[in-house]
C-alpha cells in the first residue's frame, strides 16, 4: 500500500501525550496524575466526529534514562484508554518509545527509529491498522513531533504559540489550544 495515496486506509491523529493530550509534567509515569489539559476532550471528539481513528504516540525517555521501569507503560496505557472512552471516545492503540541515546538504562539507553522526530511509531501503526499517512495528522507541542509527521508523510498540527524554528518547514496548522488545532484540522479537511 503506497502511505501517500490519498483512496487507500483510514485516516488518524496521532497524539503526543505530554504537553498536548496532557499538562506537560515532566517524566509523569503516574497514572493517578493523568488529566487531559483544557479543550483536550472537545477537540478529541470534534475529530473523532470527523472520521479520524485516534492514537497515541509518546516519547517515554524516563525508560531509558532510567526514571522509571519499562513496566509502568502498560498501566499508564490501561488509564490512557480508561479517560478516552470515559469521554465517549476510542483510542485506537498506543506507542511509546521508551528509549534514550546514552541513558542509564542498558536495555533502552539506545539510539532508535522510533524516538521522535523519527517516524517509526507513525509508520509501525500505519502498517498494524492500515492507515493512510498522507490524510493523517501528527499533533504535538514539540518541534519533534512535526518532524516525525513530516518524515512519516503526515500532515502536521503544531500546538503552541511560537514562531517557527529558522529554515523549518512550516505545519500546515497552528495553534495556542488543543480545541483551535482541531477546528483548523477539521476545516483545512474541507478545503
Amino acid at each position: 500500500m503506497n502511505p501517500h495515496s490519498k483512496s487507500l486506509g483510514r485516516k488518524a491523529i496521532f497524539l503526543d501525550k505530554d504537553g498536548t493530550l496532557m499538562e506537560d509534567i515532566p517524566y509523569n509515569s503516574d497514572p493517578e496524575k493523568f488529566r487531559f489539559a483544557e479543550g483536550v476532550a472537545l477537540g478529541l471528539a470534534h475529530l473523532a466526529q470527523a472520521g479520524y481513528s485516534l492514537f497515541v504516540v509518546s516519547n517515554q525517555s524516563g525508560v531509558g534514562r532510567g526514571y522509571f521501569a519499562f513496566e509502568c507503560l502498560a498501566p499508564m496505557e490501561a488509564e490512557l484508554k480508561r479517560m478516552f472512552r470515559e469521554s465517549g471516545l476510542n483510542l485506537q492503540a498506543v506507542a511509546w518509545c521508551p528509549h534514550y541515546p546514552g541513558g542509564g538504562d542498558a536495555v533502552y539507553g539506545i539510539e532508535c527509529s522510533c524516538r521522535k522526530p523519527h517516524p517509526g511509531m507513525l509508520l509501525r501503526l500505519a502498517e498494524e491498522h492500515k492507515l493512510n499517512l498522507g490524510t493523517s495528522w501528527m499533533v504535538g507541542d514539540r518541534w519533534s513531533d512535526v518532524e516525525a509527521g513530516v518524515a512519516a508523510g503526515c500532515r502536521t498540527g503544531w500546538l503552541s504559540a511560537e514562531a517557527l524554528p529558522a529554515n523549518a518547514m512550516a505545519p500546515q496548522v497552528q495553534a495556542s489550544s488543543f480545541w483551535e488545532l482541531a477546528k483548523k484540522i477539521s476545516s483545512y479537511d474541507v478545503l
